[in-house]
């Protein structure tokens, strides 16, 4: 007898952090209460970028422009319940920073069940009594806080799946990691457009007017 494979559902989830490297968390009274990462599932037509940002200010009343966005971190695959159907479920983790001010749950438009958030230390999270999702993000946060960000996504497990992860195909991956560089740009302040003279080789370089955009005094191509 052979089992259907449960319809896939796309996430992105945050993995909020400020700048003394604690940690955002929202708790839910369901399935005995826990504490879960800011997220949840993409819209139509929508990239994991777009969506992380899109529910941080669904669920925290946080504004896009307040947000610097990273890459991701982690994925992660579970099947549950969704409007009475199951679905299998996989998860994008995206490391964001936000300061605690840029956090105003009034100005949620769908904070869903979320009874609470709460900045938690490093500490508190390896000592944690409650249940906190996904399992392994202490880890995470520790190699963010040390300066060590995982150079490929970390695949996390909770103990109740053993089967492999849904691979996504490697050209939405590529466009997925393009779609989140380029949001990361618009996202971070003050990026140089171009490079000093010296330091472009010289194949590069051009004096004449009209070949480029004026850097002070010289010419350099424009990289638009």
């Amino acid at each position: 007898m052979t089992t259907s494979t449960p319809p896939l559902r796309e996430a992105a989830r945050a993995i909020v952090m400020d700048a003394d490297d604690r940690v955002l968390l929202l708790r839910y009274d369901e399935n005995g209460g826990f504490w879960a990462t800011p997220g949840g599932s993409l819209e139509e037509g929508e990239d994991h970028a777009t969506a992380t940002l899109r529910e941080l200010g669904e669920e925290l009343g946080v504004d896009e422009k307040a947000v610097e966005l990273g890459p991701q971190l982690a994925e992660r695959t579970k099947d549950h319940l969704v409007g009475g159907r199951e679905v299998r479920q996989v998860e994008l983790y995206f490391l964001t920073r936000v300061s605690a001010a840029a956090i105003d749950p009034a100005r949620a438009t769908q904070p869903d069940n979320i009874r609470e958030h709460r900045w938690w230390t490093l500490t508190e999270l390896r000592t944690a009594q409650e249940t906190v999702y996904p399992v392994g993000l202490a880890d995470l946060v520790a190699a963010v806080a040390a300066g060590r960000t995982p150079h490929q996504p970390v695949v996390l497990t909770d103990g109740q799946h053993h089967h492999r992860p849904q691979r996504v195909p490697a050209a939405r991956r590529r466009r997925d990691y393009r779609q989140t560089w380029l949001s990361a740009r618009r996202s971070n302040a003050k990026r140089r457009y171009f490079a000093r003279l010296h330091d472009l080789p010289p194949r590069l370089r051009r004096h004449q007017p009209g070949h480029g955009q004026a850097y002070g005094t010289l010419w350099l191509p424009c990289s638009r």
